[in-house]
């Protein structure tokens, strides 16, 4: 059959070519619906007669209009004609089709048919569309009958997994799902810096470039080849997809999150398109913006193909889940796995579906997860090389340290980060595949590395971003951590902006947990009216959570988190807000949870006593008296014990009937009257020599509330008639007992050595040789005995000059522990000659012995009758310049101790009146005023 004297576009037809055949000629597939000309078939016969062979789908196009486009070669000649395609659809359709595909150009005129076989490699993307070269010399006809018979005899082509790292290729991606295999799967792609930099790239393998953080090579080919655009000048490009690259590359490497959404609206086809909002949609969900990620995803409209559909749903579930919208989520992410039957060779399909899958298991109900199915559907090509790209990383972590740990004097030329570009392409991979958990497992790392690269690096910005990050992964351990630490050594300014960061729209699923974990650290360096509004949103919680609930669907216990959270921020939040709480403390029915007991423990304390009026003392010590845990009630009580007599008279009413939370919230034992002294001191006894018993028995307590052997010391210092002084020296003596336990007594004895009977001071002298020998407890039980024996000696005269000089310099060149310990010796000797010691560990590398030794120094320059010092004054000058606030509220606490502080060290700590933190503010106000 012939096709008509016009022009004619051909559909999808299959023709069925045969092995040992005799081709006899074209003509419409038999029963097809088509238009005149559109379905061929390739005829041919065995040499029996009998038609067999391999079916073939072609696509015929005639006409002139077909021949316009002609491609030349560098001498002229003649080498076929390109046809174009305005959507890559068509072209995709026919590549990824089962049946090998012709496309055939037929020249009305000469009755000569041009064909080429359609795959991946063939065809070329323009941007918009997409072409291919029909060559001149692949006619349809008996000489090309081998050629047909390959074609016909050719199968779908799969990606094959293994050797892909050498030989990866945009080419060999069907057209319309380039931009998403450079996305998802930039091995694929992306050419492996080995091969060099020769061969000039495209926008879809520049955008492999980027997903995978090789920054540098891209700008390497854009130096070598004009083809390539620079960042900068592929954002003007005439070609989309190059928009795209730069578009991309802000997002990754400025943070700009506004540059990929402005290439959706211009973005020239369905898959396209579909890619910039995902991008997007991710960028949003940074930002914390889940909904509008929401309203973004849930409005494309319905022309995506089945796996970029299931793309866009599976991340529009994700987000839906972040904002308690689980029933809804759940149908998103049903829908994409539905989408996803069908294209098995796929591997972003399969990626996407495992997030989907992974997303199912995680919001299903408790009992209904099945788990074998999740680790087989999460068993994906993707998660093999996000594996691999973080083993790359970790790898290069480990390298670094080992240099660092081995003093590596040599010079390094990094090119690049390695840690951070790989760990930065793990979590890209994660995110755009919709993987939640994956990306919150790597966005951790990420922050984490960030955090100790940039801590000795003091790019402040790069501090906080990390913050952020490692609250938007929901890792509150490691949030906690880290907040706990830069608040202690500094800077504070990254942990008070990453704080401040926390807002209306922070609340989701994953993050719920860290940014309580945060304030909780953190508030303390909040300006007051950021801690007082996040002290509010507490507040919110603890009287209605209902909303807090639905939104975040939180997997823990709502109050107890939400108390510790606002125990730290209340040192930062203003007077209004104290009372507020106490009122809404005072209205509080009796509590029994347990976790709930424990968050007001915390809470409670930190309550300012002038929240309270006189007028109000009465309800307040009521509304304690109805809290049914004890500890609950004295910690109320206790924020009064200071100033209000009938506050403290009921303290000791209930110390006297056996409460030792109120005698933990009384805090000055010298309130006690004899009776109950040696009521207590003979609970000590007892229990220090059930302990003994115990310890003989290869026993020891892990964990105790309270530590009877310090207690009975400080009560035998107070109350030395009655206190039981056999028991505690029995317990000290005994060589099972760890030394660890000893420690605090040792030290509170010390402290109070003054004192202590004669005939106690004389047994502790007997005693001391074989304290030092007792067993220690390899850090089990708590710190170790270090110095504390050495204190104790000193204090009750045992030592001599020479073997005190070696036992301080023992502990100024020994552990964390015993250099803290030889400040505490320092400052009971009291000597003048030892500052210099002082101000030598006031440059520790530990911030704890630098706190020590600042507030010792704080001491002596503060007491008048010490006289001046310029080596004590230079050296607290220096701690006053210590970033973090553990320092400096050590030497304000330190000043406060003296009873009138000297001017001078008035005059020095003044400034700390600005301090980031409040609980320094407090202390140095209380410092310079009493």
């Amino acid at each position: 059959m012939r096709a008509s004297q016009q022009e004619q576009a051909g559909g999808v037809g299959v023709s069925r070519v045969t092995a040992d055949f005799q081709l006899i000629g074209w003509g419409p597939v038999p029963n097809a619906q088509h238009d005149l000309g559109t379905d061929l078939l390739v005829q041919a016969r065995d040499a029996r007669g009998f038609d067999r062979g391999l079916p073939v789908g072609v696509q015929v196009r005639a006409g002139p209009s077909y021949f316009e486009q002609p491609a030349h070669a560098g001498d002229g000649s003649l080498l076929g004609w390109w046809h174009y395609e305005p959507k890559v659809d068509h072209f995709e359709d026919w590549v990824t089709h089962g049946l090998p595909h012709l496309l055939v150009l037929h020249n009305l005129g000469t009755r000569t048919s041009y064909w080429v076989h359609v795959t991946a490699k063939a065809v070329e993307s323009t941007g918009k569309g997409a072409k291919i070269l029909v060559p001149v010399d692949q006619t349809i006809d008996p000489e090309h009958l081998d050629d047909l018979l390959a074609v016909a005899a050719s199968h779908k082509p799969v990606i094959g997994l293994e050797g892909t790292a050498w030989a990866a290729s945009a080419s060999n991606v069907a057209p319309a799902r380039r931009l998403r295999h450079a996305l998802l799967v930039p091995r694929l792609v992306a050419p492996h810096r080995n091969t060099g930099f020769g061969t000039a790239i495209g926008p879809e393998q520049a955008v492999a470039l980027l997903a995978q953080g090789r920054v540098r090579d891209l700008t390497i080919f854009a130096e070598k080849h004009p083809t390539v655009p620079s960042l900068e000048e592929a954002g003007s490009s005439r070609d989309w997809r190059w928009r795209f690259v730069a578009a991309l590359g802000r997002l990754l490497i400025d943070d700009d999150r506004s540059a990929v959404a402005a290439r959706i609206d211009d973005a020239p086809n369905p898959a396209s398109r579909t890619a910039a909002c995902v991008v997007t949609a991710c960028a949003l969900m940074d930002a914390e913006r889940h909904a509008e990620a929401v309203a973004l995803l849930s409005g494309q409209p319905d022309d995506a193909s089945p796996v970029d559909w299931a793309w866009i749903q599976g991340q529009v579930a994700r987000a839906r889940a972040e904002l308690g919208d689980v029933a809804t989520a759940r149908q998103d992410a049903a829908a994409a796995l539905r989408a996803l039957v069908g294209d098995p060779d796929d591997v972003t399909a399969s990626a996407i579906g495992a997030a989907a899958g992974q997303l199912l298991f995680q919001t299903a109900p408790w009992g209904q997860q099945p788990l074998d199915e999740l680790i087989t559907a999460n068993d994906t090509a993707v998660s093999w090389w996000r594996t691999q790209t973080l083993s790359s990383a970790l790898i290069a972590a480990a390298d670094r340290t080992f240099r660092q740990w081995a003093d590596d004097q040599a010079t390094w030329v990094d090119f690049e980060d390695t840690v951070n570009n790989r760990l930065l392409a793990a979590v890209v991979s994660a995110h755009l595949t919709g993987e939640q958990g994956a990306w919150r497992t790597t966005g951790s790392l990420l922050a984490r590395d960030t955090l100790m690269v940039q801590h000795a690096g003091g790019d402040s910005s790069r501090q906080t971003a990390a913050l952020d990050e490692l609250r938007r992964s929901g890792d509150e351990k490691s949030l906690e951590l880290a907040a706990r630490r830069l608040w202690v050594v500094g800077p504070l300014g990254p942990l008070t902006e990453a704080a401040r960061r926390v807002q209306p729209g922070s609340w989701t699923h994953t993050t719920a947990r860290a940014n309580l974990a945060l304030w909780q650290e953190a508030g303390d360096v909040m300006d007051t009216a950021a801690a007082t509004d996040a002290a509010r949103y507490c507040l919110g919680i603890l009287t209605d959570n209902s909303g807090f609930v639905a939104r975040t669907t939180p997997p823990f216990h709502v109050a107890h988190y939400t108390l510790k959270a606002l125990a730290g921020l209340l040192y930062a939040a203003d007077d209004a807000f104290h009372r507020d709480l106490a009122a809404f403390l005072v209205s509080l029915p009796p509590v029994t949870d347990p976790l709930t007991v424990q968050g007001l423990a915390l809470a409670v304390p930190v309550l300012r006593a002038t929240a309270l009026a006189p007028e109000d003392h009465a309800t307040w010590r009521q509304a304690a008296a109805s809290q049914p845990d004890r500890r609950v009630a004295a910690r109320m009580l206790g924020v009064l014990a200071g100033d209000d007599e009938a506050t403290r008279a009921l303290l000791l009413a209930r110390i006297a009937q056996g409460d030792d939370d109120a005698l933990a919230a009384l805090g000055d034992l010298r309130q006690l009257d004899t009776e109950t002294a040696g009521r207590l001191a003979a609970e000590d006894a007892q229990q220090l020599d059930g302990i003994i018993v115990q310890a003989r028995g290869g026993m020891f307590a892990v964990a105790r509330t309270r530590d009877p052997a310090y207690r009975l010391a400080i009560l035998g210092a107070y109350f030395p008639d009655v206190a039981p002084w056999d028991a505690l020296l029995r317990y000290l003596g005994e060589a099972r007992v760890p030394s660890e336990h000893k420690r605090r007594a040792c030290l509170a004895l010390a402290t109070h050595a003054d004192r202590l009977p004669e005939s106690v001071q004389s047994d502790l002298r007997e005693l001391l040789p074989r304290l030092t020998g007792t067993a220690p407890a390899r850090g089990l039980f708590g710190s170790p005995l270090g110095g504390a024996a050495v204190i104790l000696a000193s204090a009750v005269g045992t030592l001599d000059d020479q073997t005190l000089t070696k036992g301080i310099a023992a502990l100024l060149t020994g552990s964390r522990q015993q250099r803290r310990d030889a400040v505490t010796l320092i400052s009971c000797l009291g000597r003048r000659e030892l500052t210099a010691a002082l101000v030598t560990l006031v440059s520790d590398p530990y911030p704890d012995v630098r706190a020590e030794a600042a507030g010792v120094l704080a001491v002596r320059v503060a007491s008048p009758d010490t006289g001046i010092d310029p080596l004590a004054t230079a050296g607290l000058q220096r701690a006053l310049a210590d970033p973090g606030a553990l320092v400096s509220l050590a030497t304000a606490d330190g000043v406060a101790a003296a009873e009138a502080p000297s001017d001078e060290a008035r005059e020095l700590v003044a400034p700390l009146l600005g301090h980031p933190s409040a609980r320094v503010r407090e202390a140095t106000a209380s410092a310079l005023h009493g």
